[in-house]
């Protein structure tokens, strides 16, 4: 399913699903975390989210800002042009799911959704 939405995800939106993790995080938590703050939500190291981020910058989805109060921590905040990228890759992401789901029984959907809300 990764490699399905991957792919999927790069068809319509131009970003791979590491990408798109970040930009969802974002999203969903705010704009403004720090590098450390994404990693973290994420479970990843910190050194390897920079490179995910720095790929992200370059292509005009996101910027980073010198934070004032500490200028060795950056904040991260989405450009206007994430919202279309977004609004594609969520269809995408969701097409996807729907696919996966497909032969899975409705109760055993109701326990995952169930423990992916007690992860929460």
């Amino acid at each position: 399913m990764a490699k399905a939405l991957d792919l999927e995800l790069f068809k319509n939106g131009s970003i791979i699903f590491s990408q798109w993790r970040v930009l969802v995080t974002l999203k969903k938590n705010q704009d403004g975390l720090t590098e450390k703050e994404i990693a973290e939500k994420l479970g990843l190291e910190a050194l390897t989210l920079i490179p995910i981020i720095d790929r992200l910058e370059s292509d005009g989805l996101v910027e980073r800002r010198v934070y004032k109060n500490d200028r060795r921590n950056n904040r991260i905040y989405r450009t206007q042009t994430v919202v279309t990228v977004l609004d594609k890759t969520i269809d995408c992401a969701i097409r996807i799911l729907q696919i996966a789901l497909a032969n899975i029984p409705e109760t055993r959907r109701r326990i995952c959704r169930s423990l992916g809300k007690n992860v929460d």
